[in-house]
């Protein structure tokens, strides 16, 4: 059968009793539930009792079957028809719903209507004053496998619109937060976990997820690899494998692209700085082209962070000169002082040099001086330090004056210190 899709209908806030779930089923089996209808469903002349498909498609829906609730709505015309379809697309995937226009906009109103309009949001505006209470009475009224169905994804939906206190509420009506959760559930409370600041509590909830590889795997490895990378905690080669494996079944789609950025930042965070780099080569490509710069510069950044000398070098002498450039100046600058530090002053001058910078930083100056003096240029070195009277900048200034035979200019500003 065709399935019908919800239509556009702009009317008031609807009656709690067109939106009663909990009444629509009981107990007893769906079978059993459903044989009690089907005598009554094919009248007389084969005309198809509208009131009967109704209340299959309530039945359904009260069981979490959306698809078998559209198709029997598509038998006859029936009351409420479009908010049922509306229901059934979401009962069937609540994180990827179909928009549900009609229940949309219902955001503001009270009773049952404000829970299923939050449902019903992709992303629930942060501007729109919710109905709290009417929200977390009606997901408690619903029966349980609902609530186990239907409370992870909002419990999102509002955290991601800062109703932190309600998705919290939520989550604890559901299972225990143990290994029986849900993979939408073990996700819901790793992300309340990171709102609230507890990384320690999302790192594990994520773990979680992925050793039991659900659903929702590929997306807790990038949070876990997000989440692992901005407290600087390690990250095996293990993990980055994995993340590589995921990306190549994902290649092409956005999550792909997600997966992709973090496989990268992985396998430098691993310190497999010659693999992380050429890697990064083969699958620029699947990059989104706005991230291609910051995972360049945030793989630059653990190498700078992490790498042993040898391994530095390497790959700094190895890198495509322009990318400096696309780099912040500040990361370019540490970078470059670590090369110089080693010995390495013309490239430490050909880094420095690639970033645009306006109105270059005191510690910026000074470093090029320090490198214009290395490579026997102390009168450039003085003018790079025209207006700085930090310590270091006479302590510079008197390196130059030596450096010129001036020892006696070198000794007034070594006075000065």
């Amino acid at each position: 059968l065709p399935l019908a899709r919800p239509a556009l209908v702009l009317t008031s806030c609807l009656p709690d009793m067109a939106l009663d779930v909990a009444t629509w089923g009981r107990q007893a089996s769906l079978p059993e539930q459903l044989g009690v209808l089907y005598p009554g469903l094919v009248g007389e002349f084969d005309e198809i009792n509208a009131d009967v498909v109704r209340e299959m498609a309530q039945l359904y829906i009260y069981f979490g079957f959306g698809l078998e609730a559209r198709q029997v709505l598509n038998l006859a015309p029936t009351k409420d028809q479009d908010i049922l379809l509306e229901m059934a697309w979401l009962v069937d995937d609540p994180d990827n719903a179909p928009t549900a226009p009609r229940l949309s906009e219902l955001l503001e109103c009270s009773g049952r209507s404000a829970f299923w309009a939050a449902l019903a949001h992709e992303v629930i505006p942060e501007d729109r004053l919710l109905d709290h209470q009417a929200i977390l009475q009606t997901f408690t009224e619903l029966p349980n496998h609902l609530r186990q169905h239907l409370g992870p994804a909002l419990a999102r939906k509002l955290l991601v619109a800062k109703h932190r206190e309600t998705s919290d509420m939520i989550l604890r009506q559901l299972a225990p937060a143990d290994q029986t959760a849900t993979a939408g559930e073990t996700m819901a409370r790793a992300e309340l976990a990171l709102a609230q600041g507890d990384i320690d509590k999302a790192d594990l909830k994520l773990g979680q997820s992925m050793a039991r590889n659900e659903l929702h795997s590929a997306e807790a490895l990038v949070k876990l690899i997000d989440t692992r990378l901005s407290r600087n905690k390690p990250i095996t080669y293990d993990t980055a494998q994995l993340a590589g494996a995921i990306f190549q079944e994902n290649r092409g789609t956005h999550l792909g692209q997600r997966l992709g950025r973090v496989y990268l930042l992985a396998l430098a965070a691993s310190q497999s700085y010659r693999e992380a780099f050429t890697e990064f080569d083969r699958i620029v490509s699947d990059l989104p082209p706005e991230t291609i710069a910051d995972t360049r510069a945030g793989m630059l950044r653990l190498l700078l962070l992490q790498a042993d000398d040898a391994e530095f070098l390497r790959q700094v002498f190895n890198e495509q000169k322009p990318s400096f450039a696309s780099i912040s100046a500040d990361l370019g600058e540490q970078i470059a002082r670590r090369v110089f530090t080693l010995g390495f002053a013309d490239l430490a001058a050909e880094i420095l040099g690639a970033a645009k910078v306006t109105e270059p930083g005191t510690s910026r100056r000074h470093l090029k001086a320090e490198i214009l003096l290395s490579q026997g240029r102390p009168r450039l070195a003085e003018a790079e330090l025209l207006g700085l009277t930090t310590p270091e900048s006479q302590a510079l200034r008197a390196r130059s004056r030596t450096a010129l035979g001036d020892h006696l200019g070198a000794m007034r500003h070594l006075e000065s210190l």
